[in-house]
């Protein structure tokens, strides 16, 4: 019979070798791996976080330009008046921090200056018909208008319209009109950054602007 040797030494060596072998490390291609799974991880959820900001930025804005059709719609339902003369009219009106009036004055200062390329901005007016019977559209010669507010929209959002759009509230409804007209009219709103975009629908039969 083989003997089993009892020397300290021994079983010390039989012991560690046995810690060693169940004790085994991750190995690089391991780590590296699960450094991988963590990048990616990290790389969406910030992506669906930008995702949403933008999309509740689109949001707002949209909402935004509704309260100011509606704060016009108001205005021109009490037919408030601005510096002390009446107005007959109250509206919103795209435009673009780029673009210059017939004075050659640019935004804030500009007055519902035609849109240069996308529109980036609105300002709510108040302007003077030419009698109270007129057709709702700019008077001849254009008078231009008073601006009550102006607004500019966040950095990469853009109103998507073909030139230059305005919201007449006419009273004593008032009538809303699209441009002078009463046909609906949609707007986008979107964001150069996102494949995103929120509808404005403007119903100027029913007096209608939400985001649709």
């Amino acid at each position: 019979m083989k003997a089993v040797s009892h020397e300290p030494w021994a079983v010390s060596r039989a012991v560690l070798a046995k810690l060693k072998a169940d004790q085994r490390g991750f190995t690089l291609i391991e780590m590296v791996t699960v450094f991988i799974v963590i990048a990616v991880l990290t790389a969406l959820i910030l992506a669906n976080t930008q995702t949403g900001d933008r999309r509740q930025e689109l949001r707002d804005n949209a909402a935004g330009f509704v309260n100011s059709a509606r704060n016009a719609e108001a205005r021109a339902s009490a037919a408030e008046s601005v510096g002390g003369t009446s107005r007959k009219a109250y509206g919103i009106c795209l435009t673009s921090t780029t673009a210059k009036d017939s004075q050659g004055n640019t935004f804030p200062n500009s007055k519902c200056a035609a849109p240069s390329g996308q529109a980036n901005a609105y300002q709510v007016y108040a302007r003077t018909l030419a009698d109270s019977t007129a057709h709702p559209t700019w008077d001849t010669p254009p008078v231009l208008p008073d601006i009550l507010a102006s607004q500019k929209l966040p950095k990469d959002v853009r109103f998507f319209a073909f030139g230059q759009v305005y919201l007449d509230y006419v009273p004593p409804q008032p009538t809303l009109y699209v441009n002078g007209g009463t046909n609906d009219r949609w707007l986008y709103l979107f964001s150069n950054k996102a494949s995103y975009y929120k509808l404005i629908r403007i119903r100027p039969k029913s007096g209608e602007v939400y985001v649709q």
